[in-house]
């Protein structure tokens, strides 16, 4: 798990992230859920609410659209509205989120299904 934040918010003495002394947020955001347009609104929500962080799924599949182009559009956008917000940002990993063009083009992958039956 990483924590990413914005270069305006404040660290400790030792140079660290000061994290909530009580963090309460959520987790909010997956590709493309809830949609973009709803964002702004959802985060001075949650702030006015008293929440001070929100966990987000990075997911390599949809960060890395194509082998070396990367769209990071969506997530510079979340911690821009958190940093804005007075929210710090978990990021969590989500590499097991293989893209879909790496399992077209590897031979020795196989996509399987809820119901375990092979897809190809």
């Amino acid at each position: 798990m990483r924590i990413a934040i914005h270069p305006e918010r404040k660290m400790n003495m030792t140079g660290s992230i000061r994290m909530p002394q009580f963090p309460y947020g959520a987790v909010y955001f997956r590709k493309s859920n809830p949609p973009r347009e709803d964002w702004e609104r959802d985060y001075a929500a949650a702030a006015a609410d008293g929440m001070n962080s929100f966990r987000h799924w990075f997911m390599w599949g949809a960060i890395e659209t194509a082998p070396g182009v990367y769209d990071w559009s969506d997530y510079d956008r979340q911690l821009d509205l958190a940093a804005r917000n007075g929210i710090v940002t978990i990021v969590a990993e989500m590499t097991t989120f293989a893209p879909l063009w790496l399992v077209s083009t590897n031979f020795f992958m196989t996509v399987i299904r809820w119901s375990n039956l092979k897809t190809g």
